[in-house]
């Protein structure tokens, strides 16, 4: 059994301990929510708590009016609470009603165990802001996890009131604070640098998706890996407002949780709102992986592709992202795709690396660096081809494979590509073929010999400077006399 409640507001004293004693073996959540303990006498409440097992984890002690308990009562059952416990729950309590310095004794006695302790609700925000600070930087370093939700933290000093907590909480939760644009600014501000993930859900953030917002987030310290933003109204805002909001977050920004913001968007529509350095989005109970449902689209837009029969480097504007394919970005797609093992994802994998997909990876690659990718771009086409797991996909893979051994002359891939041997449909070169007449001629030449180009001095060098398409090449044929193309044709 792992959670265990108690029901102990009606009973007596000694049936009170005896719910105590008969906490099963291995509970690891104990709650103990509104149970009234501050009826109890200290001594009974200090005996019950002692015969709690080490197996517990988790003590759940809200809405049990503790701030009725003098200060030293509240931390003497803190004092016998065991050592296993990570997690503490003081929520709800009305905490507000101790003074500064009694809030600093009890947070000084918590358990070195706890590592999260949920302190919201508890209204302390009231507070004048040098009490605040005093208070929050009495939390022990052990504490990792700060729950401070509900606590109406937007009075005036608000940065001086945030900077006090200690630079050892790693998790804080500030949810449910009326934190509006111009706060959150302050807040960042002051945020301590060991904040790895903020929860700002149920705020004022979509009020006005402006400027001051998006400098804001855009300040965010490096640390900063995932922002909850649940429930601030931001899914009736236009796209463009919605966008710039996203994308001023800063690159250290993987995930975020954006539920119960009445998104009424496709996934691929929420995922063309993230930015790359956002791989991970959290929507209403679903986890959008963005880098995956990247790879998908392109491979929905391989799919359309290839039923289009275009094989041309003209039609490879059609593969579009939302965000730019970097070297970075390259890499997850190649990784994502690879895993699938498909002739269409290896395809893919072979355009993405090869450069027919327009990529800023290495915009000014040199010699050596082409030809690496070039080889990479062969060992997926060729992986694409043995597949077979897809017709057209394999037919335009071993097009690609038969293009790059009749243009490209460098001695590896002249190499390589020597014991390739496979002819791609006719149709794939029909397809490249801009001429109105002697077509029947062209695509014997072209079929009947691959040294075609590469005979051709003009063509060579051409396909020496760059890997030149056949469409390419067949345009620069059209732009020539007719006399010259004829005498082309014919050699």
């Amino acid at each position: 059994m792992t959670i265990h409640t108690l029901k102990l507001k009606t009973l007596t004293a000694k049936q009170f301990e005896h719910e105590f004693h008969g906490i099963p073996y291995g509970t690891k959540t104990l709650s103990m929510t509104d149970c009234a303990l501050t009826r109890r006498h200290t001594e009974l409440l200090v005996n019950a708590f002692s015969c709690i097992e080490n197996s517990v984890k988790k003590i759940d002690l809200s809405y049990n009016k503790l701030c009725r308990k003098p200060a030293r009562k509240i931390i003497e059952l803190l004092r016998t609470l065991p050592l296993s416990i990570h997690t503490l729950d003081l929520s709800n309590n009305l905490f507000y009603r101790r003074t500064a310095s009694e809030l600093c004794a009890i947070f000084q006695n918590i358990p070195s165990s706890v590592k999260r302790l949920n302190f919201s609700y508890n209204n302390i925000g009231g507070k004048p802001a040098a009490e605040l600070a005093q208070i929050l930087s009495a939390i022990p370093a052990w504490v990792k996890d700060l729950d401070l939700t509900g606590n109406n933290l937007y009075g005036e000093d608000l940065g001086q009131v945030i900077a006090a907590i200690p630079q050892t909480v790693e998790v804080l939760r500030l949810s449910n604070n009326v934190i509006n644009p111009s706060r959150l600014a302050v807040i960042i501000k002051a945020l301590p640098t060991s904040i790895k993930r903020l929860y700002l859900d149920q705020n004022q953030l979509g009020d006005q998706l402006q400027k001051t917002l998006f400098d804001s987030l855009s300040a965010l310290h490096t640390n900063v890996k995932f922002l909850s933003l649940r429930n601030n109204d931001l899914g009736m805002k236009s796209y463009t407002d919605l966008r710039n909001f996203f994308f001023s977050m800063p690159k250290s920004v993987s995930s975020v949780d954006i539920s119960g913001n009445n998104f009424n968007l496709e996934p691929l529509e929420i995922l063309a709102l993230m930015p790359p350095h956002i791989t991970k989005v959290y929507l209403d109970g679903k986890s959008l992986n963005c880098d995956k449902l990247r790879a998908k689209q392109l491979q929905n837009q391989l799919q359309t592709f290839l039923e289009e029969g275009h094989p041309s480097d003209s039609y490879y504007h059609a593969f579009k992202l939302a965000v730019e394919i970097d070297d970075l970005m390259l890499n997850k797609l190649v990784r994502i795709l690879e895993k699938q093992n498909t002739s269409p994802s290896l395809l893919l994998c072979g355009l993405l690396v090869d450069g027919k997909i327009e990529t800023t990876a290495e915009e000014q690659p040199n010699e050596a660096a082409w030809e690496k990718r070039t080889q990479d771009a062969i060992s997926f086409y060729t992986k694409a081809v043995k597949l077979s797991t897809h017709k057209a996909a394999r037919d335009y893979a071993e097009f690609l494979l038969w293009d790059i051994k009749t243009i490209d002359n460098r001695p590896s891939v002249k190499y390589r590509m020597s014991f390739f041997d496979s002819k791609p449909p006719v149709s794939y070169i029909r397809s490249y073929d801009q001429f109105s007449q002697r077509t029947e001629l062209l695509n014997v030449i072209l079929y009947n010999d691959n040294r075609f180009f590469s005979q051709d001095p003009t063509y060579r060098a051409l396909c020496t400077v760059s890997r030149r398409s056949l469409f390419e090449i067949g345009t620069g044929f059209r732009a020539q006399s007719a006399e010259s193309r004829q005498m082309n044709l014919l050699v």
